[in-house]
């Protein structure tokens, strides 16, 4: 798979002879680590066990997707995309939507030029985006608020985020939402907010090496 696109950052970039050359070659690596999964644990059998680490794996997977809306057949193309563009990604279809996989499928939406923004593959990953964002608003209400929230303002105002990384916005939310809960709970029980912070850091470490242990 890295033959054909040795990172996903240059995946935009690539012909459509390069685009399909990719989808083949992320095809047959999805359809073998499928498999492997099937017969072992997947923490025996992480992504990073293929020279490929998780977050390069949802890269991937997103520019994936985006060329399989991109290249839908159409009954009227004398030369029809000759690879099997209803494939599913097994793989990663059995693991949790999570964060950083819509942020993936978002930045392609506010990088979009005008004419971009007309076509019919655009059109359905915006409808894939907030498909996704339902489902983590059922398992992560919180997160999911936060993101809708800012799919609803890209939605509304796509050129103020024209070229704009996705991940340091939503970064800057979550740390400003996260502020504001800790600045009405050291207004509430009248307590400095430096020392709410403080203590909110500490237990913050605490369950994350207590979860350590435990999983």
């Amino acid at each position: 798979m890295h033959v054909t696109a040795q990172t996903p950052d240059i995946i935009p970039s690539l012909p459509k002879e390069g685009e399909l050359r990719f989808a083949k070659a992320f095809q047959e690596f999805n359809k073998i680590y499928a498999s492997l999964k099937a017969f072992t644990k997947y923490s025996d059998n992480p992504p990073e066990s293929y020279c490929i680490i998780q977050k390069e794996y949802e890269d991937y997977a997103a520019h994936y997707k985006n060329i399989r809306e991109k290249y839908k057949p159409d009954p009227t193309d004398p030369n029809p995309v000759v690879i099997d563009l209803d494939y599913e990604l097994r793989a990663y279809s059995k693991e949790r939507i999570d964060y950083n996989y819509i942020v993936s499928l978002i930045q392609p939406v506010v990088s979009a030029t005008d004419e971009e923004r007309e076509e019919q593959h655009y059109k359905n990953l915006c409808t894939e985006i907030t498909k996704y964002i339902e489902e983590l608003l059922s398992t992560n209400p919180k997160l999911g608020e936060l993101m809708q929230g800012l799919w609803d303002k890209i939605n509304e105002s796509p050129d103020e985020f024209k070229d704009k990384r996705v991940s340091y916005i939503l970064a800057d939310m979550r740390k400003e939402t996260i502020n504001d809960i800790l600045s009405e709970f050291a207004q509430e029980w009248n307590v400095a907010p430096e020392a709410v912070s403080h203590a909110a850091d500490r237990m913050y470490l605490v369950i994350r090496r207590f979860r350590d242990l435990i999983l």
